[in-house]
This record gives structure tokens, sequence and C-alpha cells, in this order.
């Protein structure tokens, strides 16, 4: 009883008197926790409900005297329930066509992939053809342009027209690209395509209602009037502005590991309001004025940038600092990073899945906890040229570690020359934010002056421009990196966090829990590597591309339209194309060679059938095969009877044969019809190739891959006869109904990747077994 009493009164204590330090960082890790609770499960009364009884718990806590450290936790947590599964989980109107009135909003632009336009819209009342009456906060408009009227609407014009709404899909294949979380985390939740009899309203508007898109056009303006051609980097430094920056540019920061500089964040807050704060205190301005001051320019500098999670998490770093002093207590950067995290989640839940987000925190987090340790060591240097020098990497370094994990999910990719140029970057970049200030002030006075001056600060622009993308072309610059497994992740995480000063344990005690943690997870990995044989349909709309893996060697068969999702896939798995085979050069399985280049994702041999270029050709392919043979990619040619082998996997070509296209043939005629050999389980792969042919390569198959998405114009009755499918698989979204009642017929299992997403045939001991991502 001594015991049980002890313990009670020491309960009792603990909950009177417990008021931990950072119980701001405390409550952000809550948060957190209910985000990651939140985004699965959907809206209910119940999760209100329990944010109210937590509430008043603390509450009555307080009132008691007791600490309210436990319920406050819970406060955050179930606030962030609440507030992510209502903005994770929308309810929308019926997908469908409709009579369309709403109000444009933002800049819209012309998309270079389809030159569709794309802008947003808000206020949006839908009317079906029954009459019926539905109204949306927000929707993303893509419409084609007529030639009569070309250019997006402008902000704050209203449009009617008839379009077509539906839900943005979400994540369909392994490591893709998630649309749905994407317009969600902009605070948009449906899709609207199409803009039939567009009807702008009034007709005569000519710029954007919102003034501070006028502004934002205004300086961009100015700037591209003073500096030229570099004013794409000075928009994106000063108000984070990158529509106007052209891809190579964009592409060579990123590969140098030093795009962070083109996101208006803690760099260009600290430096523009360092200079208000020291001009405030130059002027005796006591400290009170000063954060009042500070924080009114600096919330309209956050919204003339795009409020951003970079600039909100540096603007709430800034207040915090400036409180702080006011108050004349001590400001703990932990603490204050924590409530830039609480700030931005309970505004915009979902932000905690966007890598802004993340690489954000995670650099600062990085230089929080990592720093003091390194500079603990740097202190024994005497010499204090090296000990500014070192004190700079050092810096780097330390928020590399901190974003290091979601650039390798986010990028595969690691940039070693980031490292190295990284201090040089920013110290740059901080001279030229400040010229072009200096310009825009000057421009104020005498435009012709400040012109000349432009034409130095654009030399010094272009200096930077052209040093960082040589910097990211270098052989060796970065690295390839697979994402690791989330106890892989784990591990790293812990091995970071016991580097630390917040953490209380001897050295031999944290080497040897950080050494055992990446041992086991190691093994791990090792011991749970996939071996069986296995083809992936990969979900790209009426796209195609397909992976087959057999061990570590991988054959891709078609690259799709955009190959973004394929290339994610190959990155994320650490895996290179040994064997890619084009079927045939319509854009919609060939244009994605373009993003596989692009990623430098190596390339063993590019194999196309014999007939492809003889018949008629994109411009847009000719130039990706001709920038694939730059790179030293071997091409080889292929037509029936030929073979492609791995160690389990032989892809016998059935078709088409040698010396059957002309230049007047569609390039479908030509396409390659393949039978695979999965390890013992046969797939007949036959892209697009129309019914006419399918005589030819009819062949008896465990699994057919349908052709040209499930036209009525193939897979017939006979040939379906002659195949005897189990399994077809249909790439695309809109099988014909004659092709689902063929396969029906004949009993076949039919998988969709519109329904299914990727999906997945798993060959093992014989048998397969398949599975589509999305089930």
């Amino acid at each position: 009883m001594c015991a049980w009493r002890r313990l009670a009164s020491r309960l009792k204590y603990n909950l009177k008197n417990y008021h931990p330090r950072r119980w701001l960082a405390h409550g952000a890790l809550a948060l957190i926790a209910g985000v990651l609770l939140g985004v699965r499960v959907e809206m209910t009364v119940i999760w209100p409900v329990m944010l109210f009884v937590s509430a008043l718990l603390a509450v009555l806590l307080h009132a008691e005297k007791y600490a309210v450290y436990p319920a406050v936790l819970l406060c955050f947590f179930f606030a962030g329930v609440t507030v992510c599964s209502y903005q994770a989980h929308p309810v929308l109107p019926p997908e469908g066509k409709y009579q369309i009135c709403a109000t444009a909003v933002g800049e819209g632009k012309i998309r270079e992939e389809d030159m569709r336009i794309a802008t947003y819209l808000k206020d949006i009342a839908l009317q079906n053809e029954a009459g019926e009456t539905y109204y949306l906060d927000s929707a993303y408009w893509t419409y084609w342009p007529e030639e009569e009227d070309p250019l997006p609407p402008y902000d704050g014009q209203q449009v009617v027209f008839a379009g077509k709404l539906y839900q943005p899909s979400g994540q369909e294949n392994p490591y893709g690209f998630d649309f749905r979380m994407y317009l969600l985390q902009k605070g948009v939740t449906a899709g609207i395509s199409g803009g039939k009899d567009l009807l702008k309203l009034p007709a005569d508007q000519m710029q954007h209602k919102s003034v501070l898109l006028r502004i934002r056009r205004a300086i961009c303006d100015r700037l591209q009037a003073l500096l030229g051609d570099q004013s794409p980097l000075a928009e994106a430094l000063l108000i984070g502005y990158t529509e106007d920056m052209p891809e190579d540019m964009r592409e060579g920061f990123r590969k140098a590991g030093v795009a962070h500089v083109l996101s208006v964040s803690g760099l260009h807050a600290m430096l523009i309001m360092g200079f208000v704060i020291k001009l405030l205190e130059k002027c005796q301005a006591s400290p009170r004025v000063v954060f009042s001051v500070t924080g009114v320019l600096l919330a309209i500098y956050t919204v003339l940038v795009g409020a951003g999670t970079p600039i909100l998490r540096a603007a709430v770093l800034v207040m915090y600092q400036l409180y702080a002093h006011v108050a004349r207590r001590r400001a703990d950067p932990l603490s204050a990073l924590s409530l830039g995290v609480i700030v931005i989640l309970l505004l915009q839940p979902l932000e905690l899945f966007a890598a802004g987000f993340q690489m954000s925190f995670g650099a600062v987090l990085g230089m929080i906890m990592l720093g003091d340790a390194v500079k603990t060591r740097l202190l024994r240097i005497r010499s204090r040229k090296i000990y500014r020098a070192l004190s700079a990497y050092s810096v780097t370094l330390c928020a590399t570690l901190g974003v290091l994990l979601p650039l390798i999910y986010t990028y595969n990719r690691v940039s070693l020359i980031g490292l190295l140029i990284n201090p040089f970057v920013c110290a740059m970049t901080e001279i030229i934010m400040l010229f072009d200030i200096g310009l825009l002030l000057i421009s104020a006075v005498s435009l012709p002056l400040a012109q000349e001056m432009g034409a130095v600060v654009a030399h010094l622009s272009r200096f930077m421009v052209e040093g960082v993308g040589f910097a990211g072309s270098v052989s060796g610059a970065g690295v390839h990196v697979f994402s690791p497994p989330w106890y892989l992740a784990a591990a790293i995480v812990l091995c970071l966090v016991l580097c630390t000063r917040f953490v209380k344990m001897k050295k031999p005690a944290r080497l040897l829990l950080g050494g055992a943690a990446m041992i086991a997870s190691c093994a791990v990995m090792l011991l749970t590597q996939n071996r069986d044989v296995r083809y992936m349909q990969l979900a790209l709309g009426n796209a195609d591309a397909a992976v087959i893996e057999d061990r570590r060697e991988t054959i891709v068969i078609d690259t799709g339209e955009y190959g973004g999702d394929l290339s994610s896939y190959l990155l994320s798995t650490g895996r290179r194309a040994d064997h890619l085979i084009l079927s045939h050069l319509h854009t919609d399985h060939a244009l994605g060679l373009e993003q596989l280049l692009k990623e430098d994702i190596a390339i063993g041999t590019l194999y196309l059938t014999t007939e492809a270029l003889k018949t008629t050709t994109a411009e847009s392919v000719m130039q990706l095969l001709e920038a694939a043979q730059e790179k030293g990619v071997k091409i080889r040619y292929i037509s029936a009877g030929d073979a492609i082998e791995t160690e389990r996997v032989r892809i016998s070509v059935l078709w088409p044969e040698e010396g059957s296209g002309h230049a007047l043939k569609d390039p479908n005629d030509c396409a390659a019809a393949m039978l695979i050999d999965l390890d013992g389980t046969y797939l007949l792969h036959m892209s697009d190739v129309p019914g006419t042919y399918e005589q030819y390569v009819g062949r008896p198959a465990d699994i057919l891959k349908a052709a040209h998405h499930g036209s009525q114009d193939s897979t017939h009755e006979d040939f379906l006869m002659l195949t005897e499918p189990k399994v077809c698989l249909l790439s695309g979204n809109n099988p014909h109904e004659k092709t689902l009642s063929r396969l029906a017929h004949v009993g076949a299992m039919v998988y969709d990747t519109d329904t299914y997403g990727a999906i997945t045939v798993t060959v093992r001991d014989k048998a397969y077994f398949v599975q589509g991502y999305l089930q």
C-alpha cells in the first residue's frame, strides 16, 4: 500500500507541477499526429466533440490548479484530426456535364505540354440538364482556347460556359504524382474541363481585379525593363514569381542543389526585414514600434509573394524573435519553429504532406538541432578566417541533413556540388537582391539611370545563373538515391536526433543505439527484397507504359506521354531501364522518353521496330530519339521473330514483319505485338495493334494486355477464342462497351487502370497474382 500511495502522490505532484520547457514542440508533434490521422478518416461530428471535451478538460484542470499540459496536447491532436479530415474529404457534386457560372481567380496561364489554358475558379454555381443547382467554393479549370479569344480570363472576371466537372485523381501509381492532394493543398476541391460557349463578363475587362496581382505584374514589368532576359531571376528572388523563368534555368538550380534560393523564404525575409529593423533602430525606435512596424510590413510582403510555406515560416520566426525582445525573454529557436508548424498546419493541415513544407522546416530544424554540436567543435579552431569559412559550410551541412529525407523522397537525388557552392550562392543571392531592390527604388526617380545600372546587375545575374548551371552539369555533381523504406528512414532520423544536444545519453550509448538501428533496418531491407518476376501496367490515363522486373534487371515497355510517374518509379526503386521498348512512336507511348532523359535515368538499349521510322512520326518524338543517341543510348531494331531475354523473362516479337511499313501507314499498323514469358506465365502484349492484324499474332496466353486502350476496333471474338486469356489488362479510362462484352463472353477477368490504378502481375513458383494499386 505504501508503494501505491507514493506512486499516487508522485502522480498528483506531476499533474500539478509538470510544466515542460518546450511545450510548443510537444504541441506541434501532437498536431502532426492528428493531421496524419485526419487525412485517413472521414469528417464526423466525433472529432469536433473530442476537441471541445479536451478544451473543457484543460479549463477544468486550470481551475483546479492542475497542469493543463496533457489536455493541451489532446487539444492539439484533435484539432489536427478535425481540420485535416474536413479539408481532406470534401463533399462534391456528382461528376458530369454542367452549365457553369464562376469567377476567375489568380493569373491564368497556357500550359506548354498541351497548350490548354489553366486557371482557378471560385464562387462556382453548376446547373445540370435536370435543372439541379450545386455550389462549389473553388475548382481547377482547363480548356482549349478559341482562336478569337486566346487569352486566359483576368482575375475577378466572371465566366459562363458549358463544362464537365470531375473529381481529381489521387495517386494511382507507386511513387506517382497525387493530383488530388496537390489541388487540396491549394484549397481546391474539384476539377473542371472544357469551355464551350465561353462568355467573359465584363467583356471589356483588361486587367486583374486583385490589387496584389497588379502590383506583382507591375514589379515584373519594371524588372523586365531594367534587366531584360535576366529579369526572371530577380522576379523569383524578390516576389517569388517563377512563371517567366525558363525551364533550363530552373533545372540548373535544382541539379546544383541550390533551388531553395528561388523560393522566397527565411533568407529573403531576413535580408529585407533586417534592413527595415536596422533602419528603425538607427532612428531610435522603441522595441514595440519595431515589432509593430515590422509586423505590418512583413504581413504585406508575405501576402505579396503568395503566402507560401517558406515565407510563412520565416514570418513567424521573425515575429517570435521580435516579441521575445519586447517581452525581454530568451527566444528559443525550437519553440519558434514549433509555433510556425502549429500556425501553418492549423490553417493548411495538408501542407504537412507537401515537399516545400517538409524541406522548409527540415532545413531550419537541422540547423537548430545539429548546429550547436557542430559549432562546439568549431570553437576549438583558433584561426578566425578558417572558423568563419567552416561555419558557413557547417550551416549548409546541417540544413542539408535536415532536408535529406524529404529531398530523397521528392527528387531521388542528392546534390554533392550544392554542399560546396551553397554559401557562395547564398552570398551572391543577397548581393543581387540588394541591387535589384536598389534598381527598383532608383527607377522610381530616374528610369534611364536605373536602366544603365541594370545592365551591370544583369551581367552579375547572368554570371550567377551560368555558374550555377555549369555546377549542376558537372559530372558527379549529384547522385541518384532510391527512396528508403519507412524503417530505414526512421533509423536515419534516430541517428540524426542522437547527434543533438537534446538527447541526454552518453556517447557510447548513442553510438550503440544508432548503429543497432541502422544495422537492423538494413538487414530487414535486404531480407524483404522482392525476388519475384513482376509486370506492372502503369495508370497513365489513355497512355501506355509498363515495367517488367526480373531481380535487378528491368524492362520498360513504352513511356507514356509525360513520363513523370514512370521516372519517379524507376528513381524511387533505384532501377535503370536496362531494356526500353517503344512499341511504336505515337506520343502517348513515346513522348515520356523526354522525362527519362531529363532525369538522367540510365538506359541500356532502346528498341524500335524496324518499321517505326518508316511511318508518320511526330517531330517531337524524332527529336527525343536524336537526344537519346547524343547521350550514348544504343538503338536496336526488332521485328517478328526477334527476342529480348533476361534471366527469367523472354519477350518474343510477333509483329510487325520486316518490310511491312511505308510512309503512308499509321504507326499503329506497325506497333509491336509481343508474347512475354514471365517465368512460365504468358502475357500477350498488343500495344496499339489494330484488329486487322490480330490474325497474325494470336497466341494462347494466360494474360492479355488489350490493344489500344480497349478500342472496339481491336480484341475481336476470333482473336479472343484463339488467345483464351484468363485475365485482361486495360490501360485507359474509356474502354468500349463492345470490347468489355467480348471479354466477358470468354470469361476473362478484366482489370482496368482507371478503376484499379497501376496493375501488378506477380509471378511466384509458376503461379501468378494480379493486384491493383488502389485495391
